[in-house]
This record gives structure tokens, sequence and C-alpha cells, in this order.
């Protein structure tokens, strides 16, 4: 018997929390970007990895010192 060739492209999200409308976002925001690096005739994994990060001093005041 032959091998069976899949190819499939998965984009996975981390660190968007249970909200779905943040991963969703992600994506949109990204899939100009996917698009262009699929590598025909070959699985594609894709990691959005947007951690929330809190907001510093200086970004919060730009500006004022």
């Amino acid at each position: 018997m032959g091998s069976l060739k899949t190819t499939a492209t998965v984009v996975a999200s981390k660190g968007m929390s249970n909200d779905p409308i943040r991963p969703a976002g992600a994506l949109l925001l990204e899939l100009s970007g996917i698009a262009s690096r699929l590598k025909p005739a070959r699985s594609n994994v894709f990691l959005l990895n947007y951690q929330h990060r809190p907001a510093s001093e200086e970004m919060a005041t730009p500006g004022l010192s």
C-alpha cells in the first residue's frame, strides 16, 4: 500500500483568554500575511501569539515629564 499524503493549514492562537473576539480579530489582522507564506503541497501551521502586556507608565502618559 502507498502512503497517504494530506495537506492542511492550521492557524492556532495563544494567550487570548476565552474571548472569541480577540482570536478572530488577530486572524483578520494576520490573514494576508499568512496567505503569502503558505507553502503549496505541504502542511502549514501558524501560531498567533498575542499575549497581554500591561502598559508601562511611559506608555500610559506619553510626552509628560
